[in-house]
């Protein structure tokens, strides 16, 4: 199912569910947002900027690049991975509330 489907049928359901998906899709960004916000402030960050400074003065400019580059792309891979189960942990809460929603409405 590609996003725009789920998007799709999210149209069609019941205006709670419309919102319940909206109040999930804002506070996890909203929680994404303030993860990385509050990483910036932590000493790990600046621990790993001390190590890095450490590693370029004793390697070429062009080798301290790429080593930058890999690390950012480390990192963002890594948010990348969370971000997917994030999503992928969402859609399995709206199709049990779905199921629900709709086992209720039945009865």
């Amino acid at each position: 199912m590609s996003v725009l489907d789920y998007i799709e049928r999210l149209r069609e359901g019941s205006e709670g569910s419309r919102k319940r998906a909206a109040f999930v899709v804002a506070l996890s960004l909203t929680g994404i947002i303030g993860i990385g916000w509050f990483m910036s402030f932590s000493g790990g960050s600046r621990s790993f900027y001390n190590s890095q400074t450490a590693l370029t003065s004793t390697t070429s400019p062009l080798a301290a690049i790429g080593d930058a580059f890999r690390a950012g792309s480390d990192l963002f891979s890594g948010i990348f991975n969370d971000v997917t189960n994030l999503v992928s942990e969402t859609k399995t809460i709206f199709s049990a509330t779905t199921s629900i929603a709709t086992s209720s409405a039945s009865e």
